[in-house]
C-alpha cells in the first residue's frame, strides 16, 4: 500500500506500507499494517508504535503504547484515530488501574482534480 502525504506547499511525502502475515522471521514492524472492522468499518491499523512505555519496579509494573488507525467517514473524509493505552498493576489492587486516551483527526476530501482545459 502506498500512501502520499501532501503538505501545503504542494510538497509530496510517500511512504510505503506492507500487509502483515505472520512470520517468526519478521524483524521489522514500522513499516506493517493489518485490515480490520472497527465501528463496522474497514479500516487499516499500522503495527508501528509511535509512542510506548514500559516500567517495573518491586510493587508495580505497567506499561502502554499508541496505535494509530484509518477509517473512512461517511463523507468520504480521511479520520485518523491515535489511541493511547496506559496499564498499571501493583501488588495491591489499590492503585492499579486502566488508562485510554484517544485523539481523533479528520482530513476533508480533496477536490477531484479538473483536466486542464484546451
Amino acid at each position: 500500500m502506498n500512501i502520499t502525504f501532501i503538505d501545503t506547499a504542494g510538497r509530496r511525502t510517500p511512504l510505503i506500507f506492507r500487509r502483515y502475515r505472520f512470520r517468526l522471521s519478521e524483524d521489522r514492524v514500522d513499516d506493517l499494517f493489518s485490515c480490520r472492522t472497527l465501528y463496522d468499518e474497514p479500516t487499516l491499523r499500522f503495527f508501528n508504535e509511535p509512542l510506548s512505555h514500559a516500567s517495573t519496579s518491586i510493587v508495580a509494573v505497567g506499561g502502554g503504547g499508541t496505535t494509530v488507525a484509518l477509517l473512512k467517514s461517511v463523507d468520504g473524509s480521511l479520520v485518523v484515530n491515535w489511541r493511547s493505552d496506559a496499564l498499571a498493576l501493583t501488588l495491591f489492587v489499590l492503585g492499579s488501574g486502566y488508562r485510554v486516551d484517544n485523539l481523533w483527526y479528520r482530513y476533508s476530501r480533496l477536490p477531484a482534480e479538473k483536466p486542464a482545459e484546451r
